[in-house]
């Protein structure tokens, strides 16, 4: 982290004599603002990284530079709008970034591998799991071919294809993956990085639905650990923790802590008008209906009932963001409509 801060310092000065070049270097000038929107996208700042790559991107069509640096920046803010919650835009970009390494003949196979996960992974956001397993499964085959198998982004990889078979029901293949995962990451990063938080929650939530409760729970204890520093500031990336967070503690039945948690998630993504805010939506309906069962001893039947709307009306509000900007054969789309009706028959 302190590392690149230090080098956005360092790019931002080249920046600046670039810029009081004449003529301007515009190769030059663009590289350096690719390269720092790249580390601002690191640290996930998107908002800075998006103005970086896009003047960088303008740069690079505006001089005819060269394209396999465009598609490496265009790959760059695939990511950032990823971040951003443009999963349309994203893929969009990301498919004219593979289309530059297309037609410049790149024999850059890993690159092309990572978009093609990269893409896997956002149809899978958008919940067409069809679309999703073809590019997972494309991109992995990529990476086997030109990565030794304990690589970084062999881990990241099979992160994604553990979290796609979670969402397809295939439980088994996913614990396989994550596994793998995990195995990849603990040798490239230190236990406490929030990197190995991301992998250990994601491999709780596999072990906790296969009932592999003892497993789940202590993976889900060490995720917190981590979490729990990283939240300081407000931002998306600390949105989606604070929903990881949320997510332990209602399974810890500290649902009070659970609520807090998940509302102040929600309030960062709203206020930047995030895709990502159906989801705390459906986690916070998830808290308050389990409130109103565990509560119905000591709460009046009037105390239940509210809560059970405030439950079904936060699903709602889910519903209409993903109708909004998921296609309507999205799976995502589906289990909110069969959550609430499931709710609503009780």
């Amino acid at each position: 982290m302190r590392r690149d801060k230090d080098a956005q310092d360092v790019f931002k000065k080249a920046i600046y004599i670039y810029n009081q070049e004449k003529p301007k270097n515009n190769a030059d000038l663009s590289w350096a603002l690719s390269h720092l929107g790249n580390l601002h996208r690191r640290l996930g700042d998107y908002e800075k990284a998006r103005g970086y790559l896009e003047e960088s991107i303008r740069l690079h069509k505006q001089s005819g530079t060269d394209k396999k640096r465009l598609a490496r920046t265009l790959t760059y803010l695939g990511g950032v709008y990823r971040g951003l919650g443009n999963y349309q835009k994203s893929i969009d970009t990301l498919n004219e970034s593979l289309s530059f390494y297309k037609e410049t003949g790149s024999k850059d196979h890993v690159r092309i591998g990572l978009i093609l996960m990269q893409l896997g992974n956002l149809y899978r956001r958008l919940g067409d799991l069809k679309t999703a397993k073809s590019y997972l499964e494309s991109g992995l085959l990529i990476l086997k071919k030109h990565l030794p198998e304990n690589h970084v982004s062999m881990g990241l990889a099979l992160a994604y294809l553990g979290g796609y078979y979670r969402e397809q029901g295939d439980y088994e293949k996913s614990r396989l993956y994550l596994e793998q995962s995990l195995k990849i990451h603990q040798k490239h990063f230190d236990e406490k990085h929030i990197k190995m938080g991301w992998i250990l929650f994601n491999l709780a939530s596999t072990y906790k639905i296969m009932e592999s409760h003892q497993e789940a729970q202590n993976l889900f204890d060490k995720a917190l650990q981590i979490y729990a520093k990283h939240c300081g500031e407000e931002n998306i990336e600390s949105a989606r923790l604070l929903r990881n967070m949320s997510k332990i503690y209602f399974d810890k039945n500290r649902l009070n802590e659970a609520e807090i948690f998940i509302r102040k998630s929600l309030k960062i993504l709203q206020q930047d008008n995030h895709v990502e805010a159906y989801r705390s939506l459906k986690t916070l309906g998830e808290i308050l209906l389990k409130k109103s069962i565990q509560f119905s001893d000591t709460s009046s039947k009037q105390e239940r009932e509210d809560l059970r709307n405030q439950a079904i009306d936060n699903f709602n509000k889910a519903l209409q963001i993903t109708e909004q900007n998921f296609p309507r054969d999205s799976v995502h789309i589906r289990k909110i409509r069969d959550r609430i009706k499931s709710i609503q028959r009780e």
